[in-house]
This record gives structure tokens, sequence and C-alpha cells, in this order.
């Protein structure tokens, strides 16, 4: 799941099952996306559709996917609108291994963007809406079922970013589940102890952070895909003051940034962390100094 980017207002709206593949999509727009509806198959070829999410508003425009063609990115903007109490989707545009629709929506806000960065494809939708789109996100599939030349076009887009600046690659790795977020990272040292999560999250409910001139220890805890809390950590030391921010029920993590470098006798270390979610930021946590590193 990456996203979703936009307001928080209107109903939450998301699938149901697996979906493997998106078949078609439709979207209504004039000054901003006033509606949108796509239909996908599971790995068992059964299809379904899905929405409207949003209000009646706008011109529609229906997109059919070609038995070879998948979605790859997907970019707009998200901003005030005079006739809604919070930000709504302003545009949207979709690119595929065949080609681009769009943008639908007149633009303006805040940019968003995000694209498909080892064999894959966007595969559904989730988000929030009432009379207009007020939220959007996208599901990820890491199977390898775009063309030859999607995949060989989203390499090439890799490999230039890891000529471009050190450690700049965005590590996907795939796990047994094809549903499972994407990894990436990590950004730092080589020593200490591995850590990881062995449970597929499906959202994070908060984070502790202990640091002082670096980052000390980190703690988390998420929800699973059957709502089952679970808390991971502390991974590190107990050194520093200690920082625990609770995501609200509309809160989400959308991006970190942070810094890396040499720290005593440990070797590179994280330095510092900054957490921003679509409602606020928190940090920075460490001093800082070293590499920067940032994930939106």
């Amino acid at each position: 799941m990456f996203g979703p980017w936009g307001g928080n207002a209107g109903k939450a709206h998301t699938i149901k099952g697996a979906s493997h593949r998106l078949e078609s999509i439709t979207i209504w727009s004039a000054d901003i996306v006033d509606a949108h509806a796509f239909s996908y198959s599971e790995p068992n070829g059964k299809k379904h559709n899905v929405g409207p999410w949003g209000g009646p508003g706008g011109s529609s425009n229906r997109i059919h996917f070609g038995p070879s063609e998948f979605l790859l990115e997907v970019s707009g903007t998200t901003g005030p609108y005079v006739c809604a109490e919070v930000d709504v989707v302003k545009s949207i545009k979709l690119v595929t291994n065949a080609g681009s629709y769009g943008p639908f929506g007149s633009g303006g806000g805040t940019s968003f963007k995000t694209s498909v960065q080892n064999n894959g494809s966007i595969v559904g939708f989730f988000g929030r809406a009432a009379t207009f789109v007020h939220a959007i996100g996208v599901y990820m599939s890491h199977s390898s079922t775009p063309t030859t030349a999607a995949s060989s076009r989203v390499q090439r887009d890799i490999e230039s970013d890891r000529m471009e600046a050190n450690f700049d690659l965005e590590t996907i790795e795939e796990g047994e589940d094809d549903n499972a977020p994407s990894k990436i990272g990590p950004w730092g040292g080589n020593g200490g102890m591995a850590h990881d999560m062995k449970v597929v999250p499906h959202r994070m409910e908060s984070v502790t952070i202990c640091s002082d001139a670096v980052v000390n220890s980190l703690t988390f805890s998420y929800n699973d895909r059957n709502g089952k809390q679970r808390i991971l950590g502390p991974w590190g030391g107990p050194a520093g003051s200690s920082f625990t921010i609770r995501l609200g029920a509309f809160e989400h993590l959308k991006g970190i940034v942070g810094t890396f470098g040499p720290f005593d006798a440990a070797g590179n270390v994280i330095t510092s962390l900054t957490f921003t979610t679509n409602l606020r930021k928190y940090g920075p946590f460490g001093r800082g100094g070293g590499t920067t590193r940032r994930r939106n």
C-alpha cells in the first residue's frame, strides 16, 4: 500500500481480497477529480467492479487496459477546493507500459507520485471519498507480470538512480506474500544485529525513538491484516531521551528523512530521523550530520 494522498474527509474505501491485475479505470473529473471506479481480477481470474467512489459531477473517462498493458505509475495533485472543507484530489495522471492517460482535473496544489520500482504493477486503489475524491492510494504487486519492455524501462530508471547518488537505490525485496509491502533500504552501517518484521503489517500505530547525539533505539507498533496489534523493539540501546509518536485514526506515516554517519567507535549509525505524516512533522530526533537519505 502506498498513500493515501489528500484529505481526511469522506468515507474510507478499499478492496476486499487480493487483486492480481487492473482491467479498467473510470475517472469523473472537471476542475477536480469528482469520482473514480475500477475493475480488477483476482489471481484465480475472478473479476470485481469497485466504485464509483465520489460524487456525480464531472465528465467520464474510461480506460480499458489491453491484455499486455499494466499500470506502472500514478501521479497527481491534492489541495483545497472552494466547495470542500478539506483537501481533495485535484488531478490524476496514469502511466502504463503502453502510454499515458490524463491528467484528469485542472491540477494545482501539492504533487504526489508513485511508480513501480521493480517487476510488478499497480493493481488497485484505496482512499476516501464523499461528494469528491478526498484521498487516493494504490496497491502494488511485485509479481513479474509486466511485459519485458516495461520491466526493462523500470530497470533502466533504477540503474540511472544508482549512478546519480551513492546509496540512492530503492531496494525492493519480494517475500512469500506477493501483496506484502515493499522494503526500501536499509541505510546506515553494517554493525549490530539484523531486525525485521515476521508478520505482514497493515497500519502503523506508534513509533518510539530514544535519541541524544544519535538515534539510540527504535520501537514501533502496528496492526496486521487481522487487526492484531504487534509491538517490535526496542532495536538498539537504552540511552537518550524517549519520544513516542501515536498516530491518530486518520493519520498515516508518509515520509522519513534522516542522516547516518560515523559515531565514536561504532562505525556508521543513524544520526537523525524525522517523520512526516499527512497531518504533521515529528523531529528531527538526533543531532544529525553525515549522509542524508529521504523516503516519501
